[in-house]
């Protein structure tokens, strides 16, 4: 499912956490099942990639619990 077409809005917390039309994108302590992981990890070019790098950064922070600060 194309995530960038939904009302996905991740500029601020709550809208990453609320998710977008498709549901849910991040699922605080589980990356493998959070979809913006999923989607980031796939070979397939989209749109914002995110490096190695940010990806592991994001992907401790859902581990983590996703928390605000």
């Amino acid at each position: 499912s194309d995530v960038c077409s939904s009302d996905l809005n991740l500029t601020n917390y709550e809208g990453a956490l609320e998710g977008g039309e498709s549901g849910a994108v991040i699922v605080a302590g589980d990356p493998e099942n959070s979809r913006l992981i999923i989607i980031q990890s796939s070979d397939e070019p989209h749109f914002a990639q995110l490096t190695t790098e940010e990806l592991n950064l994001v992907a401790d922070w859902i581990a983590n619990g996703a928390p605000e600060n």
